[in-house]
């Protein structure tokens, strides 16, 4: 497993550097949109292509929009023998705390070429690359092979040993809430099965992981990003569009207060979902 993951990660060094020249010089807004709350931009990279991928992104109706009920859609278009990706991002910096996804769409089954990522990112920092632009990722993708783990928790850089966590996400229904909790000493990963802040029990934690490792960002302009795109730009294995519907986005600030008590209070929590695992797991 550790040589498999080593050799998956040593594989995508080149690849994940385009991304990373790319992704800045792809943040142009075509258009604003009011979401959770937040105003956000959409990216649109017009006729050329651009990381992550590299992709065409398209800011048009047909690839982000907002339903009447407040949901956000993001989808991976196929227009005049193009394939189209989307991605919006936050237009505030909002520093250590909570951010916390809703999906209301199965991400377990994802097409093994489509990627959907939540996470932070700078572009705007005089020292953001030196930070590794300050990205946090939750992923939900297999990188092309159809037998890869399908979610991974990520610390950048990701050739760092222990700043990946790959993991196998499992769910019956389309409801599912994605968190990391992100303080000046840590961060705390989370999927639940259902919408839920905080799991109402054990059994409805599908994951977590609490990394302290060395590379736990200090917050400068990054941004809140969601997008969906295709691993290197090609297209869905299975020939079709894809469509993401995430009901919400909250963010909850850092409690200066609370402080270690808060780390404390995470650690408890990843050691009672550890026991839930040995014990099994409710199915959904």
């Amino acid at each position: 497993m550790t040589e498999r993951i080593a050799g998956l990660l040593a594989g995508m060094v080149g690849l994940f550097m385009a991304i990373d020249f790319c992704k800045g010089e792809a943040m142009a807004a075509e258009r604003e949109l009011q979401w959770s709350g937040y105003t956000w931009g959409v990216k649109d990279s017009g006729k050329v292509q651009f990381g992550p991928g590299p992709n065409y992104w398209s800011s048009d109706y047909r690839n982000v929009w907002v339903d009447a009920a407040g949901s956000l859609h993001l989808k991976i278009t196929y227009r005049d023998g193009t394939w189209y990706s989307s991605e919006i991002f936050n237009m505030e910096t909002l520093g250590f705390g909570t951010y916390r996804f809703y999906l209301e769409s199965r991400i377990d089954t994802l097409d093994p070429n489509v990627v959907l990522g939540l996470y932070t990112y700078d572009t705007e920092s005089i020292d953001a690359a030196d930070k590794h632009y300050r990205e946090i990722d939750i992923e939900f993708s297999r990188w092309g092979n159809p037998e890869e783990s399908n979610s991974w928790y990520t610390v950048q850089p990701h050739t760092e040993i222990g700043n990946v966590q790959p993991f196998k996400s499992e769910f019956s229904g389309e409801y599912s809430t994605h968190s990391f909790s992100w303080a000046p000493e840590y961060i705390r990963f989370q999927s639940l099965h259902g919408h839920y802040a905080h799991p109402p029990h054990n059994d409805y934690v599908s994951h977590d992981w609490l990394y302290e490792g060395m590379y736990v960002p200090d917050s400068s302009q990054e941004k809140v990003d969601l997008n969906l795109w295709l691993f290197e730009g090609k297209p869905p294995q299975d020939g079709k569009e894809v469509e993401i519907v995430i009901r919400k986005f909250e963010f909850e600030p850092f409690d200066w207060a609370m402080g270690l008590g808060g780390k404390r209070s995470l650690e408890k929590g990843a050691m009672l979902n550890r026991n839930a695992n040995m014990l099994g797991r409710v199915r959904w």
